[in-house]
């Protein structure tokens, strides 16, 4: 990244395939600067909150492992949080690769139009602050993010998209995504029911 004054925190959520546990030790000895935490599988949210919780900066970007940050990524997205005080929330386009390769343009930032599409990247830059006062990411739901974007949203941390390709999203034929798919509809009633006066709130702080 050309940003550098970050700090790394690899969170292991109970792997279980040779490969990765050797991989994961092997970034452990090879990068000193590298946090390494451990835990049984407990799921997407859990991971992301136990990291989180461990992270001393201002601001959080949460990346899985089969995606890519590009090296402007980290800068271009504190710049524009730190240059709108208002805004707890920034994303990019993103470019998918593997099984689909095409560049997917996000619309700009709706907090009314969220509740109906999700226009946000896995990897958004936010405000820890804001994940504090928010409640967190919830377990036990597929689209964890979507959610906690929500939830963002009720309490006044709002977005803004910065409309450049700068996260690379794998897609593949068998993934955690797919089989999401499946159920899209019966996730989204989930979502919703936990959200029962999003719009009223939005308009409210609109």
């Amino acid at each position: 990244q050309t940003f550098k004054n970050f700090e790394t925190i690899l969170v292991d959520d109970g792997s279980t395939d040779p490969e990765s546990i050797n991989k994961i030790a092997d970034i452990g000895l090879e990068n000193p600067d590298v946090e390494v935490v451990h835990q049984q599988n407990q799921g997407v949210a859990a991971a992301r909150n136990n990291g989180i919780n461990r992270a001393r900066g201002k601001y959080i970007i949460c990346l899985d492992s089969d995606d890519i940050l590009e090296p402007t990524y980290i800068e271009k997205s504190i710049l524009v949080l730190e240059t709108n005080p208002e805004i707890s929330l920034t994303y990019t386009y993103q470019q998918m690769f593997g099984v689909l390769n095409e560049l997917y343009k996000n619309s700009p930032y709706s907090p009314l139009h969220l509740i109906k599409d999700n226009m946000v990247i896995t990897a958004a830059a936010f405000k820890k602050e804001a994940w504090r006062k928010a409640g967190k990411y919830k377990s036990g739901i597929v689209y964890e993010d979507w959610e906690f974007w929500l939830n963002l949203a009720e309490h006044g941390f709002w977005g803004k998209l910065l409309p450049e390709s700068l996260f690379r999203y794998r897609t593949s034929m068998q993934s955690r995504y797919v089989e999401d798919k499946d159920l899209h509809w019966n996730n989204i009633k989930k979502i919703r029911d936990l959200h029962p006066n999003y719009r009223k709130r939005v308009k409210n702080l609109i």
